[in-house]
């Protein structure tokens, strides 16, 4: 997971020559890289869960307000889920499989601290649910009787917001990073989901 981490976000911009109107901070482009994401659900009732490898792209405007300190807006695809081994509700049916596919715009805002070529920074992003694949293999009492329904759009938040915090070594028009996200919204509205 670190060397997926350390790989985890290559950015590469278009450079803009502002050097006549003083704002030589300033560069847009587009971006992309890898996501490990899991869902927070009920320890008790799961028997393991891992993480979902997702990706991310779009685009990114950076705009310097001094000469190490600027502000970061992105507008992306963000593919996001995870996969638990063994579900069991409170009905009795075991589910062997449950894959969390979740699709959104997400549109991050960072506050970017540049300590020469490495970037500490720190801030919020809000998210649309474009799409949800939820797919389940359920089994009733060890009976090999395989049911398979998919939960949709329906059953999530639309919308969610969170936190993060993103460390970045920038070398020419290339940036390379790390970031970590927390969602700060439950990602269910239904009981299904």
């Amino acid at each position: 997971l670190s060397l997926i981490a350390t790989f985890a976000m290559l950015n590469a911009f278009a450079q803009s020559d502002n050097s006549n109107n003083g704002d030589r901070n300033s560069r847009f482009g587009i971006k992309g890289g890898l996501n490990v994401s899991t869902l927070a659900v009920d320890a008790d009732k799961i028997d393991e869960d891992k993480y979902r490898i997702g990706g991310n792209f779009g685009i990114f405007g950076y705009f310097g307000v001094a000469d190490i300190f600027g502000v970061q807006v992105e507008a992306l695809y963000n593919g996001k889920g995870t996969r638990i081994k063994k579900y069991s509700d409170s009905y009795g049916v075991t589910t062997s499989q449950v894959n969390f596919n979740l699709h959104y715009i997400e549109v991050p805002v960072i506050a970017k601290l540049n300590l020469g070529p490495i970037g500490i920074g720190a801030g919020l992003y809000a998210s649309y649910l474009l799409n949800a694949d939820i797919s389940t293999i359920s089994y009733r009492d060890d009976i090999p009787e395989v049911q398979r329904y998919k939960l949709n759009e329906d059953d999530f938040n639309t919308s969610d917001f969170g936190g993060l915090v993103d460390v970045s070594l920038n070398a020419q028009s290339i940036t390379a990073g790390v970031r970590y996200s927390q969602g700060f919204r439950e990602v269910a509205k239904t009981t299904t989901g």
